[in-house]
C-alpha cells in the first residue's frame, strides 16, 4: 500500500517534469527563448530570470488546469505536498509524512486520494496542451525553474508549485535527467 502511495505521489509531482516526452519522440528543438529578463531569482537550486511574460502565462495555465482538479484534495496532503517541496529530499519528507499518520484507515484514504491525482488523465492532457501553445521544452531546466518561481509567486498556486518543485528536484537526482538530445 505505502508502495503505492509512493508511486501516485511521485506520479503526480514528475507530471510536470516529464509530462509528454516519450522515449519513441525525437526531442524536441528548443524553443526560441523569451523566458530571459534582467531581473533574476535566487532559488535553492541557484539564481534564474525572473518569468517573463509568456513564462508567467504558461505558469498561470498550469495554475488554473491543476487546481480544477485539487479543489477536492483534502488540505493534509496539500500540506504534505508543500512541506515536501520545501526540502532537500522531498520522496523522504513523502514517505516520513504518510508513515507519521497513524491511523491506517486515514493513510489508505490519503493514499487512494493520491493515486486519483496521479491518474487524472485531464492533467496530462492541460500540461500537454500548455507546452505546446507556450513551446516549452520540458527538458529545459531553467526555463521548468522560471515556472516553478512564476507559480510560487501565486498565492493561488501552492500545490501546483509545490508538485512541480518536487518534480525538479525528483529529476536532478535521476541519473539520466536531463535527457541527452
Amino acid at each position: 500500500m505505502i508502495r503505492k502511495i509512493f508511486t501516485a505521489a511521485l506520479f503526480a509531482a514528475s507530471l510536470f517534469a516529464f509530462s509528454c516526452n516519450s522515449k519513441d519522440e525525437k526531442p524536441k528543438e528548443k524553443a526560441e527563448s523569451s523566458t530571459t529578463s534582467n531581473e533574476t531569482v535566487k532559488t535553492e537550486e541557484g539564481t534564474v530570470a525572473t518569468p517573463s511574460g509568456d513564462i508567467r502565462e504558461a505558469a498561470n495555465g498550469y495554475c488554473e488546469c491543476f487546481n480544477q482538479n485539487f479543489k477536492t484534495v483534502d488540505p493534509k496532503i496539500q500540506n504534505i505536498f508543500i512541506r515536501a517541496a520545501e526540502s532537500k529530499e522531498p520522496l523522504m519528507v513523502l514517505q516520513q509524512e504518510m508513515l507519521s499518520i497513524t491511523d491506517p484507515k486515514e493513510q489508505e484514504r490519503l493514499g487512494e486520494e493520491m493515486q486519483k491525482l496521479s491518474g487524472s488523465k485531464e492533467m496530462e492532457a492541460c500540461a500537454r496542451n500548455l507546452q505546446q501553445k507556450y513551446k516549452i521544452n520540458e527538458n529545459d531546466k531553467a526555463t521548468q525553474q522560471q515556472i516553478a518561481s512564476a507559480l510560487e509567486s501565486n498565492g493561488d498556486c501552492k500545490l501546483v508549485a509545490a508538485l512541480m518543485r518536487i518534480g525538479l528536484k525528483q529529476a536532478e537526482m535521476a541519473p539520466n535527467y536531463p535527457p541527452r538530445q
